[in-house]
């Protein structure tokens, strides 16, 4: 089962990255309190003191929606991290240690459900997608994550 989370998890990251302007807006989602390339961002002296400070608070994880934590998760600044593994299972492991919104989202009864619903809204054919020449261009970006198998640790 969690096999399944997982896969469709990336499986929305992907498309997420591909159908950005498919997305809906949600209300509750969690706004991180530092965002890259800001003034408060580079007051941070650290990778770590910043993945620190982008930790939800425990009281806004146990009240926030699956789906406004999905988001949230679809919106961690240190997200691409998980590219930075030896393979993507490694860099899924790295990822679920550092930022506490994917561990909480990993343990959901209904992630599963709530990853099918941000799926079927996307509503985007890869036929109308291929018209664009941005995508076009991104067939050629060589750091598109392949589909692997993966595992909680």
């Amino acid at each position: 089962m969690i096999k399944k989370k997982i896969f469709c998890f990336f499986s929305i990251l992907l498309m997420n990255g591909l159908f950005v302007f498919s997305q809906t807006i949600i209300k509750d989602i969690y706004e991180f309190p530092i965002k890259p390339n800001t003034k408060e961002w580079w007051q941070f002296e650290t990778v770590e003191k910043r993945v620190e400070a982008l930790q939800i608070p425990d009281e806004v994880l146990v009240k926030i929606s699956t789906e406004s934590l999905l988001e949230t998760c679809l919106e961690y600044p240190f997200l691409l991290s998980i590219l930075h593994g030896d393979n993507c299972q490694h860099g899924f492991e790295g990822l679920m240690k550092q930022f506490n919104g994917f561990r909480e989202l990993f343990i959901r009864d209904n992630l599963v459900n709530t990853l099918l619903e941000k799926h079927s809204r996307l509503g985007v054919e890869v036929s109308d997608i291929r018209m664009k020449k941005s995508v076009d261009q991104c067939r050629t970006f060589p750091m598109v994550p392949t589909f692997c198998t993966f595992t909680m640790v």
